[in-house]
């Protein structure tokens, strides 16, 4: 029984003090590394759901205090053109809209996208990418970084084939498969626009997403939903980068 004793306190010491703090969720798919993805969203009894129907967006309150953040800062810069900022300056185009939205909510994603190669979309991708935060599954949420394809001919041969051409930041998700998001149009400056990718195809669900080529008709797919690849959870980041202090 003397002997019993010791391994039993020892025992609770250990249930008490608990194990190591989990790291954020592993959110990569076996086949996201290559390739466009197909809208993988699945179907939702909500997809039948009229338009008109008002549903509710993941609640303020259950949202993470960067996701606020992100959502807060995203909205603070609709309608800039310019991205300048008391010591950080960004390129006046999509990808410099999401580095400086992450930036201002307090993540600075700039060493690793400098580290990455090719065009701003394909380097934000790449750096979600290697930290195994892309993912085609369910809705993306409030803070998300969306990625599209063939958003325009960015090889100049007239087929839809050009990967990673344009990126955006999620400010609401509904459960009918609507997704507001604000991003930067090449003529618009920093805009709010919506799409639907429970109904990719419906006009009036989705935001025009390809540049309209002057004297040439709209290629088959040239909405937001029908041009969305995946998503990049980045946010989480900031948990990963509190793990590692």
């Amino acid at each position: 029984m003397k002997v019993l004793i010791p391994c039993l306190l020892a025992l609770l010491l250990i249930s008490c003090l608990g194990g190591p703090t989990p790291a954020p969720p592993n959110l990569a798919e076996a086949n996201s590394s290559t390739g466009p993805s197909s809208n993988r969203v699945g179907t939702n009894p909500a997809a039948n759901t009229s338009s008109r129907e008002k549903l509710n967006p993941l609640p303020p309150e259950s949202r993470t205090e960067i996701q606020k953040r992100l959502v807060q800062k995203a909205l603070s810069l609709v309608g800039r053109t310019a991205l300048q900022f008391e010591g950080a300056s960004f390129s006046p185009d999509c990808s410099g809209f999401v580095l400086a939205a992450y930036y201002l909510s307090g993540i600075d994603l700039r060493k690793e996208y400098a580290q990455k190669t090719g065009n701003g979309v394909r380097r934000l991708y790449h750096i979600a990418l290697s930290h195994r935060l892309i993912s085609t599954e369910r809705l993306p949420v409030t803070g998300d970084v969306l990625f599209w394809d063939n958003t325009y001919d960015a090889n100049g041969d007239g087929k839809l084939n050009d990967e990673l051409t344009h990126t955006g930041i999620v400010v609401s998700s509904y459960s009918n498969g609507r997704v507001d998001y604000v991003h930067y149009h090449v003529s618009r400056g920093i805009i709010q626009e919506s799409m639907n990718l429970y109904q990719p195809d419906r006009e009036s669900l989705n935001a025009p997403m390809r540049i309209k080529e002057a004297g040439k008709p709209r290629p088959e797919k040239w909405l937001a939903g029908q041009l969305y690849r995946a998503y990049g959870r980045l946010w989480y980041l900031q948990d990963a980068e509190r793990l590692r202090q």
